[in-house]
């Protein structure tokens, strides 16, 4: 796990590499410094997870979409997952969800308002088709919601 903004050789400077012979495995010990408030500290520091924060901790329902379009794209994406986000012991985490059976959640179609091109994609796969002669069957389908 690691941080935004974070360099590898941050991540590397936390790491001890005392490796220990097992029956079949090395293991590397990492130093405890996960701790909510360094993770609280780290996101607070990050603009866009800043803001999301503010709002969280100010609105229990998702705020206007008003409150938000003058955001950055992260911060719209975000807004949209509101549902699924909470602060767990000061830290923004997104819950998941599975239906009892096991199987994903499905959302109702709904309109999206976007603002910009590029800021709200939509990607499936389609296929199988028929065998192309360089032996390709799917396609690669990519939409942008605002140009369509």
């Amino acid at each position: 796990m690691f941080l935004v903004g974070q360099t590898h050789k941050e991540r590397a400077e936390h790491a001890v590499t005392d490796f220990q012979p097992a029956a079949t495995c090395n293991t590397v010990k990492l130093k405890p410094i996960w701790t909510r408030k360094h993770l609280h500290d780290q996101q607070a520091s990050e603009p866009d997870l800043k803001v999301i924060l503010e709002l969280k901790q100010r609105y229990t329902n998702r705020p206007s979409w008003e409150a938000v379009c003058s955001y950055s794209r992260i911060v719209k994406v975000l807004w949209g997952q509101w549902e699924r986000l909470e602060i767990r012991e000061q830290v923004l985490s997104r819950r998941w969800e599975e239906e009892e059976d096991g199987s994903q959640r499905h959302s109702p179609l709904k309109q999206y308002l976007v603002g910009a091109t590029m800021e709200h994609l939509a990607m499936d796969i389609m296929g199988s088709l028929p065998q192309t002669r360089q032996g390709d069957r799917f396609v690669l389908v990519i939409t942008d919601y605002c140009t369509k």
